[in-house]
């Protein structure tokens, strides 16, 4: 965990064929220096240091399903997918009703 005023950060040491996640966050300080103010968290990104050589097949697999974790939609994207379907829903509900009741 780095923590500081940079606002760039190198990691060392990672092995390759090893799925890592990281996050990170905004930090600020108060001026009293007693107080710390942090943000909320990023979601997590998949990272994965490959080897130049050809992997075997099961490394294969788990490369496909690595990326298939990074197309799925965030909570935010799943969430405003889900309240539009709802809105969609509603107004076809209110269309509907308002063609049986009008007529």
């Amino acid at each position: 965990v780095y923590k500081g005023e940079d606002t760039t950060f190198q990691i060392s040491g990672l092995q390759t064929n090893t799925e890592y996640r990281f996050r990170v966050c905004a930090c600020r300080r108060c001026q009293d220096l007693s107080q710390e103010l942090t943000g909320p968290f990023s979601p997590s990104a998949i990272f994965t240091l490959r080897r130049k050589e050809s992997p075997p097949a099961s490394e294969l697999r788990t490369a496909e399903l690595a990326k298939m974790r990074s197309m799925m939609p965030s909570d935010e994207q799943f969430a405003a997918l889900i309240l539009v379907g709802f809105a969609s829903l509603s107004i076809f509900i209110a269309f509907v009703l308002q063609y049986f009741i009008m007529k």
